[in-house]
């Protein structure tokens, strides 16, 4: 995430916090990416990469709303 990252969580000032509504893309960009790589580098099979979408798919679903 050090590349591509909102604007508003850079340059990096550890004396205050930085907020921001993007963070969620950040975070679901390398959430997908991370198990992409896995997946492709081989570690797992297609099956484990689908079954791993489909929890996270039903743990979104399953989250009521407000709450996550």
């Amino acid at each position: 995430m050090k590349r591509i990252r909102p604007d508003a969580l850079g340059p990096f000032d550890y004396t205050k916090e930085n907020y921001t509504r993007l963070l969620w893309v950040a975070e679901g960009i390398t959430e997908y990416y991370g198990q992409l790589m896995v997946r492709r580098a081989g570690l797992i099979s297609d099956q484990a990469y689908l079954d791993h979408l489909a929890r996270q798919i039903q743990d979104f679903q399953e989250t009521p709303a407000g709450r996550s």
